[in-house]
């Protein structure tokens, strides 16, 4: 088979591919070791920048058996993603749904898959340089970070997300032999905001690239396909990642695992005696409750227990002594004083106790001596 005959072959199994492997939505496959699944791993521990945001990269490792698509990340934050950029890519009918008016993509472009280290053979070592933030220079041993010297279709665009790959090197690589190619995963996609759980704002990364290392039809070689960089302000937590696979039961199927990325922050579902709605439940809402004794008020206002049928008594103040937090903002009286200051909620049911009693009595002797 001559050079052109194979390059078409090779364009028409892509074509193909690309067109019936579609977007996965069937129900995700639990990663499982040791059925030669590509699977995503963290390249290096989380990392805080100097600029306060958090630094993750990940590392799509090939499986054996399968090839994969739709790398994809989420349950976070994604419109949260600080190294977002836009750029041209191509126009492509599969990221139209991505693009914005002008035809360019905004997402994450820092990422390194094989074209960077080896191009393409067939085209006599072709690389497109205006899309990928650096590049393996063989000669050198090490990244030449992206620049418009470079040229390509979009000379300097990525100089915008140019950076080093200083987690690898090109010499690891797999570089498998796909019609005499490095690897058929030359997308130019960059990794695009998806909403996977229909609620509002994004919640996922998805990198579009074609994976499928091989020394030959039908014999996959594992190994280092693609690292992914992200950078975000939230704190290292458990995320979801996948692939999607042609080799699990039944066949074609989305394959997820968990690992460590920016996680979603929940909030701490609110306490009732919160009555300022501070986070806190401390003297604030005390004075609220107090102010309010035996008045038919609304919750808000301290009646806590049945607000529809009785006035704020010692059930209210009960419940509000079990949600105490203690000292609340630095502002407040208790956070003056600091945490040392602040009575346990015991000490302070009886100090409130006696305090109302004595109260009650005062209030009793002057009815007494108003009717003498």
């Amino acid at each position: 088979m001559n050079r052109l005959a194979t390059l078409a072959l090779y364009i028409l199994v892509a074509t193909v591919l690309a067109v019936t492997c579609p977007v996965p939505t069937a129900q995700a496959v639990p990663f499982t070791a040791g059925n030669g699944w590509s699977e995503i791993v963290s390249a290096a521990p989380p990392t805080q920048l100097p600029n306060g945001n958090w630094e993750y990269v990940y590392d799509l490792i090939g499986g054996s058996s399968s090839w994969s698509r739709f790398v994809t990340f989420s349950g976070f934050d994604a419109d949260a993603i600080a190294n977002l950029h836009t750029g041209q890519y191509g126009d492509e009918t599969a990221m139209a749904a991505f693009e914005n008016p002008d035809g360019s993509i905004t997402g994450v472009w820092q990422r390194w898959d094989g074209h960077t280290v080896r191009g393409y053979p067939l085209w006599g070592g072709f690389q497109e340089r205006s899309i990928y933030p650096s590049y393996w220079n063989a000669g050198s041993q090490q990244w030449d970070l992206a620049n418009a010297g470079m040229g390509g279709n979009w000379p300097g665009q990525n100089e915008a997300w140019a950076i080093d790959n200083t987690w690898h090197t090109g010499n690891e690589y797999v570089l498998g032999n796909v019609f005499g190619q490095p690897a058929a995963n030359f997308r130019r996609y960059p990794g695009v905001l998806i909403d996977s759980d229909g609620q509002p704002g994004n919640d996922g990364l998805q990198f579009d690239s074609f994976t499928h290392v091989q020394s030959g039809w039908g014999h996959n070689q594992p190994g280092l396909q693609a690292p992914f960089r992200r950078e975000h302000p939230a704190a290292p937590g458990q995320i979801v990642w996948s692939t999607y696979h042609n080799d699990t039961p039944g066949g074609l199927a989305t394959v997820e695992g968990t690992i460590l990325g920016p996680a979603a922050v929940v909030p701490e579902p609110s306490l009732p005696s919160d009555l300022t709605n501070n986070g806190f439940v401390d003297f604030e809402d005390l004075t609220i409750l107090l102010a309010n004794w035996n008045k038919e008020v609304t919750a808000a206002e301290g009646n806590l227990v049945n607000a529809d049928t009785t006035p704020v008594n010692f059930e209210d103040l009960t419940v509000l002594l079990a949600d105490w937090t203690g000292p609340g903002p630095a502002a407040s009286p208790e956070g003056a004083l600091g945490a040392e200051a602040v009575p346990e909620p015991s000490t302070l049911a009886l100090a409130l106790v006696a305090a109302l009693v004595g109260l009650s009595a005062v209030r009793r002797r002057r009815r007494l001596l108003q009717t003498a």
